[in-house]
């Protein structure tokens, strides 16, 4: 059985949600604060309170919270992506250091959007699904 609070999440998932998150109460910036994402010490969520597993219904619950942030970022990704991407293709009377500034926007946020859908399937393709069947739920 997977023990709760044992999954790693790779160094290069951490670094994205620091610049994703959308406030404290998100999942991306409990992931980008600890390096983790961990049960902590107090659940709020009267449902699992009482529950035997309440420990790893709670912990497979953050991660299934963690894959709609991350969902939630990637579609932001999106959107920049598609800004960045009609800046660049907008060069009419730009200078050299303009085109190259609207290339760094659009690479950065084409790197973004590449690394939030990989965090997303690994979350969604890998750990989810492991932990569901370690848990029995």
């Amino acid at each position: 059985m997977i023990q709760v609070n044992s999954i790693v999440i790779p160094r290069r998932f951490v670094a994205i949600c620091s610049e994703w998150y959308s406030g404290v109460d998100c999942m991306l910036y409990a992931v980008a604060s600890t390096g983790g994402l961990t049960t902590g010490t107090t659940c709020t969520i009267s449902v699992f309170k009482d529950s035997e597993d309440r420990e790893r219904r709670w912990y497979l619950d953050l991660w299934c919270k963690l894959s709609c942030d991350i969902s939630y970022a990637r579609s932001a990704a999106i959107e920049s992506l598609k800004s960045a991407n009609d800046r660049y293709f907008n060069l009419e009377d730009c200078t050299d250091s303009e085109v190259k500034e609207r290339f760094d926007d659009w690479a950065g946020a084409s790197a973004s959007y590449d690394v939030l859908s990989e965090f997303e399937g690994w979350v969604d393709n890998s750990v989810i699904p492991r932990l569901s069947e370690s848990y029995g739920l």
